[in-house]
């Protein structure tokens, strides 16, 4: 079942200066995969006898005036009386010979010199109809958070959004039902014990496709006969599998990139030259090894990791939108490069609106957590009382797994500095022997979990 194309129905004003400009917002439609319909009145349309053939489609309606136009008018008040009554029934005419064809009207688009139009697609029932994503990230911290911070944006946009979660990972930090984001589970395979129950990352992830495909179709199901129908899956690039799922359901797909255009276009290199990297890269002749992932630096290293980052690009190309957790001003140069694979649309950085716009009041903070967030505010306190550029910040995420010799070569060097270590409790016992007695404790931090948000925006970090 093909995604269902969205019918735009445009009514300009019979006059150039009001015809080509919503003429070409038209175009503009097109290219982002709408149906358009541009209505002239008979007598422009006569005048003007516009090609048939082009990507626009062309329907006539009438202003009363279908001989002469306008000048054969008494006056621009009998015009606009005259166009209002003549006008309203030949656009019902048009809704109505659409509305058993595999493209129904679905929106009016109309000039506001003819504010009437308005009343004739309320009579049509095009009340505005939310859209509603779901929204399917990859069940860990650094891609849960950015999708969710995503879901927020849309919501203040008019949306209705329903963030999946796996049931171990909903289990685990039972969210608050009362906030504006929806809440849904779905499998994993792994609803007891998460991830960590899994034999293997390449079994967790077949697992994951398996019941994951199922469980989202569920959910699907369930919205078809509400009020609010699931109409779009956003969907973490981690998860290729997910698009065919939108496309059983006939819905509108977008893969989610969390990283930046520089770091997935690399990736999409190595993808199709089937896993290697020939440096110097041509469009990025600065890159260096020593700068690129430990995928390529350390031959063999994370395996089933890279694999899986190598899966994003499987049929990425094939999602309605390509979504990167980014902004233009930064990755500018790779974001062009990207887009001439796919088309890319940068929606970062997708943190809390008070660290950017602050047009959505209430996103202060992540309010999701994965990890014991208890020593949050003695963190952000320490930090306050430390000097400004002062303290190295040390962190590698949720995923990383660095073995006893790394972790002694990172202690070595960081302890000549002030510094906060964020260290798991999967990672504590590859620690060197006795590290932990002998940190300063005025001086650096060993914690388990840093709100980064409040870390980085702190003046205290000079090195991350």
């Amino acid at each position: 079942m093909e995604m269902k194309r969205g019918h735009v129905l445009a009514v300009p004003y019979p006059t150039q200066g009001h015809i080509t400009p919503i003429r070409q917002f038209c175009k503009r439609l097109i290219s982002k995969g709408l149906k358009t319909t541009l209505t002239l009145t008979t007598f422009v349309f006569n005048s003007i006898k516009p090609d048939p053939s082009g990507p626009i489609s062309i329907a006539t309606i009438s202003d009363g005036y279908d001989l002469h136009g306008f000048d054969s008018s008494d006056s621009i008040h009998d015009y606009l009386q005259d166009f209002k009554t003549f006008g309203s029934k030949t656009i019902g005419d048009i809704i109505r010979k659409h509305q058993t064809s595999d493209n129904p009207i679905t929106c009016i688009v109309y000039d506001a010199f003819m504010p009437w139009a308005l009343d004739v697609a309320r009579e049509f029932e095009m009340e505005m109809k939310r859209g509603h994503v779901l929204a399917v990230p990859y069940p860990t911290q650094g891609h849960i958070t950015p999708i969710r911070q995503f879901c927020k944006r849309l919501i203040s946009k008019g949306l209705k959004t329903t963030l999946t979660l796996t049931t171990f990972v909903f289990n685990s930090i039972k969210p608050d039902p009362s906030g504006p984001i929806s809440i849904a589970t779905i499998s994993d395979g792994y609803d007891l014990h998460g991830f960590d129950s899994s034999d293997s990352i390449h079994d967790y992830l077949q697992d994951f496709k398996t019941f994951g495909s199922k469980t989202i179709g569920d959910i699907i199901r369930k919205h078809q006969t509400s009020d609010n129908p699931i109409t779009c899956i956003v969907y973490d690039a981690f998860m290729p599998w997910a698009l065919d799922v939108a496309r059983e359901f006939g819905l509108a797909a977008s893969v989610f990139f969390t990283q930046s255009c520089a770091v997935n276009y690399v990736y999409y290199l190595s993808y199709i030259n089937r896993g290697s990297l020939k440096l110097p890269i041509q469009d990025l002749p600065f890159l260096e090894l020593q700068d690129l992932p430990s995928f390529f630096s350390v031959s063999g290293s994370y395996p089933a990791y890279f694999e899986m980052v190598l899966q994003q690009f499987t049929n990425f190309e094939k999602a309605d939108f390509v979504l990167v957790n980014t902004f233009q001003e930064l990755d500018l140069h790779e974001k062009e490069l990207l887009s001439k694979v796919c088309h890319v649309l940068t929606i970062g950085p997708s943190v809390p609106s008070m660290y950017l716009d602050q047009r959505i009041k209430s996103d202060t903070d992540y309010d999701l957590n994965l990890f014991d967030s208890k020593d949050s505010a003695f963190c952000t306190s320490w930090l306050d009382t430390r000097p400004q550029g002062s303290v190295v910040y040390v962190a590698f995420g949720s995923m990383a797994k660095l073995n006893s010799v790394q972790m002694e070569e990172l202690a070595s060097a960081v302890s000549n500095f002030s510094f906060l270590w964020v260290v798991r409790d999967s990672e504590e016992a590859n620690l060197p022997s006795g590290f932990l007695e002998t940190v300063d404790k005025d001086k650096s931090l060993v914690l388990k979990w840093s709100p980064q948000l409040e870390v980085l925006s702190n003046k205290a970090i000079g090195c991350f």
